[in-house]
């Protein structure tokens, strides 16, 4: 599995950072870099604002931590070399793996590790993280996953010492989430016990309620969506109120693909997405990457993948549970990008007036035919053209 651009680089740039190196925010030509990063937050708060929900999940208060929650050194001269150290553990544990292997060298035994929970805890000071630890299943999302963050994120959501929470993956990961544990579902109803067939069932039922607690929380919720994030990684990302991509984020609602409709709330972001952008994800499962995801209305902050630790560290220090903070703290580390980019991406101008005209109508069978109607009128232009 290819390791991640941030794999590298974690543990220097923490470093710099516990030094007191503060990066420089970019900008573009003519505007600040940020320009466009607030301008995409005001867009999706169209269908993702907590406030917008009339029902609140219970959330119980603040008791004993999680079994996999683990608490994280508060130490200014450590903090941010304790991030970098958590963060990239497992990838460095992997590397240390491989390297022996390769060589061939004999190394003592070592007793044996008792696996890794799928998702872990950790807290940073006032900022308390969730890392999505299955990256050799693309951190497909399973029922044990869900079951481990939903308790733990309504602890959080009521505690007074967490300030903000990040949803992320763990280092290393190609995936932030590539969707439901589908495989597993699929073997449990093939079973066709009764038992089995309803615990697949149960995991879109507590699934769909953890989307909803993400967007009802109190807390600032930050979700990082580096890497694949598709199905129920959409679900994990969308409904918080700051959604980070980078340049390593492909998004997707691929579920028509395999005979299901756009679940994990898609019928309720989709539509509020720009003209007819949402309707044409959602039946094609046509796949955004990078900056495309900004410029849909689905990210509301660009970040590059390189400055995340120092983001982290910056986060933990946040001294309040305040929307506005956590959004200036984010604009510190924006990318750039420029007006040109906007203007040429992948489905906006022509092509976005093309999915407007074509997937403007309820009926399947007239979308089908107004693009077969599309088809013709460019093959006639192409035809004019020769």
């Amino acid at each position: 599995m290819p390791s991640s651009p941030l794999s590298g680089t974690r543990a220097s740039l923490a470093l710099a950072a516990a030094s007191g190196i503060t990066p420089t925010a970019s900008t573009v030509p003519g505007a600040p870099a940020a320009t466009f990063s607030r301008l995409a937050t005001a867009a999706p708060a169209r269908f993702a604002p907590a406030s917008l929900y009339s029902h609140r999940l219970h959330s119980p208060a603040a008791g004993s931590a999680s079994p996999f929650f683990t608490s994280m050194s508060s130490s200014p001269s450590t903090r941010a070399v304790m991030v970098a150290s958590h963060l990239s553990a497992a990838s460095i544990h992997a590397s240390s793996s491989s390297s022996a292997t390769a060589s061939g060298a004999a190394t003592p035994a070592s007793p044996p590790q008792p696996p890794q929970p799928p998702v872990l805890a950790r807290r940073v000071q006032n900022l308390r993280v969730f890392i999505l630890n299955r990256p050799s299943a693309l951190n497909a999302l399973s029922t044990e996953m869900v079951q481990l963050m939903t308790p733990q994120l309504k602890a959080w959501n009521e505690s007074d010492l967490c300030k903000v929470i990040l949803l992320m993956a763990a280092s290393g990961s190609r995936a932030f989430c590539a969707g439901g544990d589908v495989k597993d579902i699929v073997l449990k109803a093939k079973t066709r016990r009764a038992e089995e067939v309803a615990a697949g069932l149960k995991f879109f039922e507590q699934e769909y309620q953890l989307n909803h607690l993400i967007g009802t929380l109190k807390k600032p919720f930050i979700s990082l969506m580096d890497g694949i994030t598709m199905g129920g990684g959409v679900g994990l990302s969308v409904h918080a109120p700051f959604r980070v991509v980078t340049e390593n984020t492909v998004f997707a609602m691929p579920e028509s693909g395999i005979g299901l409709f756009p679940d994990v709330g898609g019928s309720f972001f989709l539509p509020r997405l720009d003209g007819e952008l949402g309707t044409y994800l959602g039946l094609t499962g046509h796949r955004l990457k990078a900056s495309e995801v900004l410029f849909a209305g689905i990210g509301t902050h660009y970040i590059p993948a390189h400055r995340i630790p120092m983001l982290i560290t910056r986060l933990s220090e946040v001294e309040a549970d305040d929307p506005e903070a956590i959004n200036a703290i984010l604009e510190e580390y924006v990318g750039d990008i420029g007006p040109e980019e906007w203007q040429t991406w992948s489905l906006g101008g022509k092509v976005a007036d093309a999915i407007n005209r074509c997937f403007k109508f309820d009926r399947l069978e007239e979308i089908v035919e107004a693009l077969k109607k599309e088809a013709s009128k460019l093959q006639s232009i192409h035809a004019y053209v020769i």
